[in-house]
């Protein structure tokens, strides 16, 4: 909450604010989407369902898993709205992230002849830069109280009824769901070979259990993890929305307190960190289990990719801090391990899974290669470098 300073002083007047009215769906508007949308559908198997971040807000996860099953649709998330649909659910395919993610998740969405979407937030993050293309012709856009088909706009239908409209529609996609190949289910990486994006990503995946909420940094670990395929019931938190560097950590802090029977699991880079680095001091005093992992690569690795016109800018680089050593600075215990190879990794995380019962862990991921990142990163620096070119 914020107060502007000239108001501190004045008299709080008490009022009483009438209840909002429920809303309620139009039966004629719902009936003339409904359709509008059979038209769209009908002679066409070629259909997408995508979910995003408003599915996870006006909690209709549950529902568009339903629609999934029920139209035997394959379904993907944006980045945004990354866990708005179970990862493990059969109909689940990937994340759409335009040119930048998959190139199969890219060709099945960009194909489609129907596109259903649901609690969709279109922003330059979701666009993949613009790079996402979804014709706004052959796009069903459901929103909490309205739906948008083609260009037409049908006002106060609320998407739960919309979607149990659809439910009982009839229509069903035959054949079998594709057959997606995973970005990091496949280990990488002999055990002695330094640790990098394509070998720690995979290890990273492997080690998420059920339930787990997974808090991830803006910043080279954000784009990382979003290929990352996440386990059967988790919550993945990340301010992919502002981009706000020095969220996680006290993101992650407020998930300890908030689940305190969940597994809390911080992926944070060395920039990041240390804007809001005291909030671990915060969770050792309220008994937080959380295990981080800090990735040490040497500074903003996320700018020097995003900064196409310089290169070793001074502002990027970052005091070299002793990561292991916070708890012992902020007066508390915890378990820590530095780790370069992927076989010190593999051992970090088995021993962190078992301290994680008693005590925080902190793995620092010593990476020594300042520009090592996920293919997602690097399609994106790509793409920059292009739009640079053309403006010459």
């Amino acid at each position: 909450m914020m107060v502007a300073i000239d108001l501190v002083t004045k008299p709080i007047i008490q009022r009483v604010v009438p209840e909002e009215k429920q809303s309620t769906t139009s039966k004629p508007a719902l009936e003339a989407a409904i359709k509008h949308i059979h038209g769209l559908m009908n002679g066409t198997n070629n259909v997408v369902l995508l979910s995003d971040m408003l599915t996870l807000r006006y909690g209709l996860k549950d529902a568009v898993q339903q629609l999934a099953l029920r139209l035997n649709l394959p379904s993907v998330s944006l980045l945004l709205g990354k866990s708005s649909f179970d990862e493990r659910h059969p109909n689940y395919i990937g994340v759409y992230g335009g040119a930048f993610g998959s190139d199969q998740v890219r060709n099945m969405v960009e194909s489609a002849d129907c596109v259903i979407a649901v609690g969709m937030i279109w922003t330059d993050i979701n666009s993949a830069n613009n790079t996402a293309r979804l014709d706004r012709l052959r796009l069903i856009d459901i929103q909490p109280e309205f739906v948008r088909v083609g260009e037409s706009m049908y006002e106060q239908v609320m998407a739960v009824d919309l979607i149990a409209a659809l439910n009982a529609s009839g229509w069903t996609r035959s054949g079998a769901l594709p057959q997606i190949s995973f970005p990091y289910d496949e280990i990488s990486g002999e055990p002695d070979q330094a640790i990098r994006a394509a070998s720690y990503y995979p290890r990273l995946q492997r080690m998420m259990k059920d339930k787990d909420i997974v808090v991830v940094e803006t910043g080279t670990f954000a784009y990382g993890m979003s290929q990352v395929r996440l386990p059967a019931g988790a919550d993945y938190i990340c301010q992919q929305g502002w981009q706000s560097i020095g969220y996680a950590t006290p993101a992650a802090l407020g998930a300890c307190i908030a689940a305190p029977n969940r597994r809390v699991l911080l992926f944070t880079g060395d920039g990041s960190l240390q804007l809001t680095v005291q909030e671990i001091s915060t969770m050792l005093n309220n008994g937080c289990r959380p295990i981080l992992f800090i990735l040490n690569n040497g500074g903003y690795t996320i700018e020097k990719y995003l900064n196409v016109k310089t290169s070793n800018q001074r502002y990027n680089q970052i005091p070299e801090w002793h990561y292991t050593k916070l708890a012992e600075a902020f007066g508390g215990k915890a378990f820590t391990a530095q780790v370069r190879t992927n076989r010190e990794l593999d051992e970090a995380i088995a021993a962190a899974e078992q301290a994680q019962m008693s005590q925080l862990c902190i793995i620092e991921l010593i990476v020594t290669d300042p520009l090592d990142a996920p293919d997602y990163l690097i399609r994106l620096r790509n793409h920059l470098e292009e739009q640079e070119r053309l403006k010459k």
